[in-house]
Parts: C-alpha cells; sequence; structure tokens
C-alpha cells in the first residue's frame, strides 16, 4: 500500500511538471549508487531550494508569472521528496527534478549541473582565469562524449581517435554497463578506476552485446579537447580535390586560437583546396571575434585591413544543435559574410553570455542570459532563441548510427564538386 501511495505521489507530481515517469532516471543492471555521504533528503531540497532562488534573482521576463511558476516548484519539490529515498543515485535524481523544472521557465533555460556531470568540471575549468589553474579540475574521462535517449546512453562523439582505434566504438553505439554495472558517463567520475574499463554495447538494437575494454585518461577536460584540435584533423582527398578538416570542440583560450591557426598553416602547406571546419557541439566564448580572423581578416576602425585572412580557400561549417554561445556566433557571421555555407542542423539559438553560479556542497547553475531580459536579448542577438538555419539541411541520426556521419559526407561532397 506505501509503494502504491508513493507512486501516485510522484506520478502526480511529475504530472504537474508535464513528466511521464519513462523519463526518471532508472537502472536495469547491477546499480551503482556512488552518492555524496550524509546526502539527505533536507540537503537535497536545500540545494534545489538555493538553484530556484538563484533562477528567480537573475531571471528578467516581464511575462513571468509568479503564481504558476510557484505551482509548479511546489510540485517538483513534492516529487524531489517523494522519489529521493528510492532512487539509486540522489544527485542525478536531484538534477532531473531541477532541469525538469528549469525547461519550463519561458526565458533563457539555466541548467543545473553536479559534480558528478562532465559539464560541471568543463565549466570550471572555462571559467578559470588561466589553462594552468584549471589543472585543478582534473578528471578521468575515456576521450569520449554520451548522449542519453530515455532510459539508453549512446556514443554522441569521440575527440580521441585512440578510443576507435583501441576499443573499435563508434559514435551511435548503445553502452550497456561499465564494469557489469549499468552504465552511465558519472560513473567514470565517481568511482577512481586506476586502469581500463569493460564496456558492453550494442551497434544494432537486435543483436548480442559485446564487450571492449576501454583506457581511462585523468585530465583537465579543456587540455583533452585542446589536443583534440590536433589529433582529430586530417586532409580527406576526394577525386583531384584535397579537403581539409578541423573541428573546435571549444574556443574559450587563445590556446585553442593557436591550434587552429597551426592547423590551417599546416592545411596550406598540404595545398588543400577546401576546409571544412567543425563547430558541432562544446562550448563557445564571448571573446569569439578572433576566432574570425583567420577567415575574415581584421580592419581598423576605418575600414582598413589590418590583418589578411590565414585561410583564403572554399569552406564549409558544420553545426547541429549543440552549436551554442561564441561557436554559434561564429557560424552567424561566416554565413552572413558568404565566407562559408553552413551544413547540417539548426543551432542551439542561444548566443547570450553565461554566468556560473555554484551551489555549495558541489553543484552549479549554469544560466545562458542571466540577469537579461528576453526582450533585450532578441534585439542584440540576431540568431537568439530560434537558431541559425544552415545553408544546407542535413540531419544526423544518432541511434545506432554505427559511425556513420552525413553532415561531414555531405560537406566534402559539396567542396569535391
Amino acid at each position: 500500500m506505501f509503494l502504491k501511495s508513493l507512486y501516485s505521489v510522484i506520478l502526480l507530481a511529475c504530472s504537474f511538471i508535464g513528466l511521464g515517469l519513462s523519463e526518471i532516471p532508472t537502472r536495469n543492471h547491477k546499480e551503482s549508487s556512488q552518492n555524496v555521504p550524509d546526502f539527505t533528503v533536507e540537503k537535497a531540497v536545500k540545494v534545489f531550494d538555493d538553484a530556484i532562488a538563484l533562477t528567480l534573482k537573475h531571471l528578467v521576463d516581464p511575462k513571468f508569472d509568479p503564481t504558476s511558476w510557484q505551482k509548479k516548484v511546489e510540485a517538483s519539490r513534492v516529487g524531489l521528496k517523494a522519489g529521493f529515498s528510492g532512487s539509486p543515485n540522489k544527485e542525478e535524481f536531484l538534477g532531473f527534478v531541477i532541469n525538469s523544472l528549469l525547461k519550463k521557465t519561458e526565458s533563457i533555460e539555466p541548467q543545473f549541473f553536479s559534480q558528478d556531470d562532465y559539464e560541471f568540471w568543463l565549466l570550471r575549468s572555462i571559467y578559470s582565469s588561466s589553462l594552468e589553474a584549471s589543472d585543478q579540475y582534473a578528471v578521468q574521462h575515456a576521450g569520449t562524449w554520451f548522449e542519453r535517449k530515455g532510459k539508453r546512453w549512446f556514443l554522441r562523439g569521440i575527440w580521441n581517435d585512440k578510443v576507435s582505434l583501441e576499443s573499435g566504438l563508434l559514435p551511435g553505439d548503445e553502452i550497456l554497463t561499465l564494469n557489469e554495472e549499468s552504465f552511465s558517463p558519472r560513473n567514470l567520475l565517481q568511482k577512481k578506476l586506476k586502469h581500463g574499463v569493460n564496456l558492453s554495447f550494442k551497434r544494432t538494437p537486435f543483436e548480442k552485446p559485446r564487450t571492449v575494454s576501454v583506457f581511462l585518461r585523468e585530465e583537465n577536460l579543456e587540455r583533452a579537447f585542446l589536443k583534440a584540435v590536433k589529433d582529430t584533423a586530417r586532409v580527406y582527398e576526394r577525386g583531384r580535390k584535397k579537403i581539409g578538416y578541423c573541428r573546435l570542440w571549444l574556443i574559450s583560450r587563445d590556446d585553442f586560437l593557436t591550434a587552429l591557426n597551426e592547423q590551417l598553416k599546416q592545411f596550406k602547406g598540404k595545398s588543400v583546396d577546401g576546409l571544412i571546419l567543425d563547430l558541432r557541439d562544446g562550448f563557445g566564448s564571448a571573446d569569439y571575434a578572433k576566432f574570425l580572423v583567420p577567415f575574415l581578416g581584421k580592419e581598423s576602425n576605418k575600414g582598413q585591413k589590418e590583418e589578411l585572412p590565414l585561410f583564403s580557400q572554399p569552406m564549409i561549417v558544420l553545426i547541429n544543435k549543440g552549436t551554442q554561445s561564441g561557436k554559434e556566433w561564429m557560424a552567424y557571421h561566416l554565413q552572413n559574410s558568404q565566407r562559408a555555407y553552413l551544413v547540417g542542423t539548426k543551432t542551439a539559438g542561444s548566443g547570450a553570455t553565461a554566468e556560473l553560479f555554484l551551489i555549495p556542497p558541489q553543484f552549479m547553475l549554469y544560466f545562458p542570459g542571466a540577469d537579461k531580459s528576453r526582450e533585450e536579448l532578441l534585439k542584440s542577438i540576431p540568431f537568439e532563441g530560434k537558431g541559425i538555419t544552415p545553408d544546407v539541411v542535413v540531419d544526423q541520426p544518432l541511434v545506432y548510427a554505427a559511425g556513420t556521419d552525413l553532415q561531414l559526407d555531405k560537406a566534402l561532397e559539396l567542396l569535391s564538386l
């Protein structure tokens, strides 16, 4: 009777915030419960209230309805208290409840992260004063990026080519378990695994699971992405054309601009006929303009060229829903100046500068457009809230993609003409 009543309370709370029980984080394999010691429901509610208070403090929206909002907050708080004790991972459940509620704001959507999220450590690194200072936020990783689809996890991207070569994993693979426990990217962070791990995965929905060993690295994620600018760069040959490819996961520091310029010089030395600049996923920066100089040059206040473009051959920019912030601004200017064609899917529509608010003991609120009204943002950012539409729309299915990249294939096809 108690369990039935508990189920009813959670179902009622979820109905208030527009969620189904199928979306609540669950585990199907051996449970992995690596929670913060003594993280009680009272402490979780305190973090919940702090996150909501920060949102209200920095949310500027004339259309905001406090009465309707308060009802949603109360429903979410009830759901948090009801489901907390039975959740295998307390912090994951807390994050699920808070982010589900934040999606109901009609302004720029804040995001809540805990120390068990890779975004937590990556953002702490990005917002550090220097790359050296950010080394204190080193974490263990497998050179991979994952995305959740319902209850399942899929490999979204690989920024270290050795992962593919050593393990055979490909983007689109469904990751099932980690060392025979239900998989979550959090498990890579929560457990101090000194050596490699065993991942089971499926490449197609009906095949038997396969198991591979993956080596873990411990480093600052910003440095990992910086290395990836070089590691993932390559030259494709299509007929008589040579086409350079470079991916910018981040543009958070001048180090990434230096890496980009070095790669462009190498491409010029190899006499490439065109370039594919990959701006999909990752994070941007408010100081994005300097990353346009290699492609557009630099003009003085009088309109005279102070610096010629480093790379002047034809180029295509790859974009998707993960292209945001400064990288979204880059895509906008490269398209608007007719310097490059955009290929992929519509961008995030989030070009506002983001603020980072830390919530004790180990949480954060990432808030694009904090302290800015929606009207102000829409006036100052041409793509805010609607995204940038590519010149050539190419969808990229993730689930069981078996490593295919239709957007990259289309870009190679266009540049080889």
